[in-house]
């Protein structure tokens, strides 16, 4: 995100909204980025990689509740 550092976005938002599922959508696909982003509360991770059919998948499993 535009004018944050490191995990403090995502930090912010869980803070703010924390009944909203937060979903990062990344080009990064390092496992270490992805556990900090799940340990940091985000309900989901989603690789840019992932065909248009497996995102919209994985969005409505985090809306659903999934994580």
């Amino acid at each position: 995100m535009p004018g944050m550092r490191g995990y403090s976005g995502l930090v912010f938002l869980r803070a703010q909204y924390p009944g909203i599922p937060v979903v990062i959508l990344s080009a990064k696909e390092d496992p270490t980025a992805i556990r900090n982003c799940m340990k940091f509360g985000a309900s989901g991770f989603i690789p840019k990689s992932l065909g248009i059919e497996a995102l919209r998948e994985a969005v409505a499993a985090v809306m659903a509740g999934e994580v």
